[in-house]
């Protein structure tokens, strides 16, 4: 069962309950004592993105057997007594305040997020570094989304002012991002008629003709475009050469990248775009050892059969790619395995 399917859609008081009873049926009879047990929760982003079923399939990979002595070969285990936990949040801004303030254990966020994060810069610039997190892992790269439709006349990103553009919700990643975008090419928001909105909700309000364009970085394929593909003649639109040339000269959390032909209806070429990188972050005062089992974890046998078949993304998450493009401290749990396996000297 995926335990985060059901604890994602409960109140916070239901959802407490529902985990003791779990606990117990967890530990059960066993002499294995429930202190023990570990809930250990990851913050995504909504459902309808890469954040969330990719943080759910890590979830139930971490997730372990009541005890050591139940599987003993950790390469085909999780954690032993741990129970991880997927949950939907506003992305990837919100997730590195919250992983760093203690109140989550892990989750997913940008690469450009989590370097701003913690070097004060950009985005948190007024709040000042956020240092009580540490980086686990690179994942996949998430791409930009432009999603228009073929009614509104949007070819290129000038082609945005003077329309209504969502750009998500304040603690997104995507938000962060595009006013990023749009800045490097001196558009200002004031320029646009913004709506901070979730793409689940932007989505059908396109299809509807009630909103004009929306970003969203996300994984591809991703469900929000291929559901509005469904109603509507959607386009995306391309990020020039020389926008993707000075982006990624100017920014290294950047890589050029390419949303392929095909990969929603009615995409019939090549759409030139940015790649951004999603890292599994973590508090920084877990303990190493803990955090190396959980280093483990993620890219054993089981974790990697779980990515492969279970969303089109998963596959790219690969241990040979851990390490690019992460700018902050890794946890020193994961530093230890990386080192056990030589890919850090």
């Amino acid at each position: 069962m995926v335990i985060s399917r059901y604890l994602s859609r409960i109140r916070p008081t239901i959802r407490f309950f529902f985990v003791l009873m779990l606990a117990a049926n967890f530990v059960g009879g066993n002499a294995w004592a429930a202190e023990q047990l570990k809930i250990f929760r990851i913050a995504t982003a909504s459902k309808k993105g890469t954040f969330y079923p990719i943080g759910t399939l890590i979830a139930k990979g971490l997730s372990g057997a009541k005890s050591d002595t139940e599987c003993p070969d950790p390469n085909r285990c999780g954690v032993p007594g741990l129970i991880a936990v997927a949950q939907v949040s506003n992305g990837s801004v919100a997730n590195v305040e919250a992983v760093s303030a203690g109140k989550i254990d892990a989750g997913l966020a940008q690469a450009d997020v989590v370097y701003w994060a913690y070097t004060g810069t950009e985005r948190f610039a007024n709040s000042g570094p956020l240092t009580g997190f540490r980086v686990v892992a690179n994942l996949y790269p998430g791409s930009l989304h432009i999603v228009t439709t073929a009614t509104t006349g949007i070819a290129e990103v000038a082609d945005l002012a003077d329309k209504r553009v969502a750009l998500d919700e304040p603690g997104s990643g995507t938000l962060a991002t595009a006013e990023l975008i749009l800045a490097s090419l001196n558009i200002r928001k004031s320029d646009l008629h913004p709506l901070y909105i979730k793409h689940n909700h932007a989505g059908p309000m396109l299809a509807q003709g009630q909103l004009d364009a929306f970003f969203f970085v996300a994984g591809y394929p991703t469900r929000s475009v291929i559901d509005v593909a469904k109603t509507a003649n959607i386009r995306l639109v391309p990020l020039s050469e020389r926008t993707v040339r000075t982006l990624v000269a100017e920014r290294p959390y950047f890589a050029p990248g390419i949303i392929p032909a095909g990969t929603y209806v009615g995409i019939d070429d090549d759409i030139p775009t940015v790649d951004i990188g999603t890292q599994l972050i973590i508090r920084a005062d877990l303990d190493e050892g803990f955090v190396y089992d959980l280093t483990r974890a993620l890219w054993n046998e089981r974790t990697r059969n779980l990515l492969d078949e279970g969303h089109p993304k998963g596959a790219q998450v690969q241990l040979d790619t851990a390490l690019r493009g992460i700018g902050v401290p890794l946890h020193p749990g994961a530093e230890r395995f990386y080192r056990e396996v030589n890919l850090l000297k």
